[in-house]
């Protein structure tokens, strides 16, 4: 039988091609019982090798990538950046927040990292690698892998509603590919909508990230009703597409609005 250097050592080469694994194929890999396996994860878990999900786990790829010396974070562009700074003003020491797919959302998770106490549940896997070490508690929800044309890993699935049974956040923030007044939130992906229609039911506030060129677009499927959220955080300055929205009762947050 395998000693534990070694078969962390084996679970790591399989996550590297694979990218996830559950406890029950590693147990058939490793040949070892379930117990051991755990064990096994709990100390790649402390090394910060891995993340843990609900029966497996998923290769912390920004641990990964670090050790390779090659880039530590995903790029993000500035309206992103300035949409983030808007949103963690929004959010307090001991918060229990939601964060949802997507850049938008990675870009408040590395804004936040650094504020004491905080606990997130999400499903952007890439945000959840990054904060695990940094954030009073994490839960990362299970479902299928979906990698997103801007590089950010999530998971989505139909299934979604039962991790979330019994869950509440006192704030939440998710992303959208198009908002329009008339229609609502919008997203590419199916899977992307299972999360955030749980989201009314789960949280105290709802804030929508959204850059300006989400503003009067639509894709594929509705997510959500503007009238069900409570703020919209952008870049956007346009004061015709502000009072539409505004309108609905509701708040929008902007540079304008900052500051007044």
């Amino acid at each position: 039988m395998c000693v534990q250097h070694d078969r962390i050592k084996q679970i790591t080469e399989y996550l590297k091609e694979n990218h996830s694994a559950s406890v029950n194929e590693l147990v058939g890999i490793l040949g070892v019982s379930l117990v051991t396996v755990r064990k096994d994860l709990t100390v790649m878990e402390k090394q910060g090798t891995i993340v843990r999900t609900h029966g497996g786990a998923l290769l912390n790829e920004k641990k990964d990538v670090e050790s390779e010396g090659g880039p530590t974070r995903i790029s993000i562009p500035s309206a992103y950046s300035l949409i983030a700074d808007m949103a963690a003003q929004h959010i307090q020491p001991g918060d229990y927040i939601f964060l949802g797919s997507g850049k938008t959302c990675y870009a408040l998770a590395e804004k936040i990292r650094g504020m004491k106490g905080i606990s997130v549940i999400t499903n952007n896997v890439s945000a959840a690698c990054m904060l695990k070490p940094y954030v009073n508690s994490l839960i990362l929800l299970g479902g299928e892998l979906e990698l997103s044309r801007d590089g950010v890993l999530s998971t989505m699935g139909p299934n979604v509603h039962r991790d979330l049974d019994g869950i509440y956040v006192d704030r939440a923030f998710t992303s959208c590919v198009g908002i329009d007044s008339r229609v609502g939130l919008t997203v590419n992906v199916l899977g992307g909508t299972y999360v955030d229609k749980c989201i009314p039911h789960i949280s105290g506030e709802w804030y929508l990230l959204a850059d300006s060129k989400k503003f009067n677009t639509k894709a594929f499927y509705k997510a959500g009703d503007v009238e069900q959220l409570t703020g919209i955080i952008s870049d956007i300055t346009d004061e015709k597409v502000i009072m539409e929205y505004t309108k609905k009762g509701v708040k929008f947050i902007c540079p304008t609005s900052q500051e007044k």
